[in-house]
């Protein structure tokens, strides 16, 4: 193969894995809290912090009442590269209002529901999680069971990740 040939073949590879890159990125899922009328919204990515490939995508908030079918663009944010992650920060936030939200990158959308904060002092129901090891995933029957009482806050309390469960030299620092 002449040198033409190979850096011609190089190029059409390089561009072929960047357009497969940006094209590939999916959003995994969302959390948010509010407190004193301020809602986070952190959006998680697939993106692989380790792959210098990769562009950074910018990520889209959309908004809209549950009772209006308008949605309405809030804020755009470049991806982070090391976290793979987006936050979008708004003030000023209507806390007693719920709200639908929408992200969106490339072709990947995800969307939920910013609940209302309580007006009155009710009580809350809370969903505790922990100790998720992998052996029941995708773990059907206590999803179902969490959404049928509908909390209002679901609260991880840790090991959502066991080292056994993976090659462990994968994950240490060199």
């Amino acid at each position: 193969m002449s040198r033409f040939s190979l850096m011609t073949l190089t190029l059409v590879l390089t561009i072929l894995s960047l357009v497969t890159h940006a094209e590939s990125t999916e959003i995994l899922w969302s959390q948010y809290c509010q407190n004193a009328g301020t809602m986070k919204l952190l959006v998680h990515l697939d993106l692989d912090p380790t792959d210098s490939i990769n562009t950074i995508e910018n990520v889209e908030l959309w908004i809209c009442d549950p009772a209006d079918a308008d949605w309405e663009h809030l804020q755009t944010r470049k991806a982070d590269r090391l976290t793979a992650t987006a936050l979008f920060e708004l003030a000023n936030w209507p806390r007693h209002t719920e709200k639908k939200f929408r992200v969106t990158t490339g072709q990947a959308q995800w969307e939920g529901t910013f609940r209302a904060e309580p007006k009155t002092h009710e009580g809350l129901r809370l969903a505790g999680l922990s100790c998720h090891k992998d052996i029941g995933w995708p773990w059907t029957e206590a999803i179902a069971e969490v959404i049928s009482h509908d909390p209002d806050i679901v609260f991880f309390s840790g090991d959502q990740i066991y080292e056994n469960d993976y090659i462990s030299t994968n994950f240490r620092a060199q």
